[in-house]
């Protein structure tokens, strides 16, 4: 009882609006619908029973997983990017630099087809990431907005909205996922959006 005093008088303290609860209340029916899926310690516990090769290979994803924090990205923002992958442009239909200094732990880039290596990407599809890190308690909470990007979401990662680690041009691995935006209104044109707050186990679970 005496923690989830604390916890509340912390969550009060640094957000009195309540706006990150009702993010991650958000992200959370996201999950539930399965926009984004991830094995959590508990149902880990569950597949005791099984082949030991594909026990070793969960503990050792799961150690690659524990490897990266969102200090990284707060120490060298530059050094990481986001993007959305569809089914038609597997390379990314936009992607955007993370721009800051060190320490920065607030950001909003634009994510453009420009800035997809090679090829390029979707034409005229834009993308806005807002996201905030709490590298303490390694939360993240964000706001995606894409417009002109056109689904079906395609990667080998668990979903098809990330950030990468990787310089201007440099293609790297997913260290975050993100759900999928979605329509606003299924029955007409618009922005699709996806927000929330997500905790580190789940965040950084790329299936990659």
């Amino acid at each position: 009882m005496e923690h989830d005093t604390h916890e509340a008088d912390r969550t009060a303290a640094s957000d009195p609006s309540g706006s990150s609860r009702r993010r991650f209340l958000a992200a959370s029916a996201l999950l539930g619908a399965g926009a984004l899926s991830a094995t959590s310690p508990a149902t880990a516990d569950e597949h005791d029973d099984e082949e030991d090769d594909d026990h070793d290979h969960e503990d050792e994803e799961e150690m690659d997983d524990e490897e990266f924090s969102l200090q990284m990205i707060v120490d060298d923002p530059e050094s990481y990017y986001v993007d959305i992958h569809t089914e038609a442009f597997p390379g990314g239909s936009v992607r955007g630099q993370l721009e800051g200094e060190p320490g920065t732990a607030e950001f909003t880039v634009r994510a453009t087809p420009e800035e997809v290596p090679d090829e390029g990407g979707e034409p005229d599809a834009t993308a806005l990431f807002e996201f905030v890190l709490d590298p303490e308690d390694e939360v993240i909470c964000f706001d995606v907005c894409a417009r002109g990007v056109t689904p079906p979401y395609e990667s080998p990662a668990t979903t098809g909205t990330h950030i990468h680690v990787g310089e201007p041009g440099e293609v790297g691995p997913p260290v975050v996922v993100f759900p999928d935006p979605q329509p606003r209104d299924p029955d007409a044109d618009g922005p699709r959006t996806s927000s929330g707050c997500l905790p580190g186990e789940l965040a950084f679970v790329t299936g990659v």
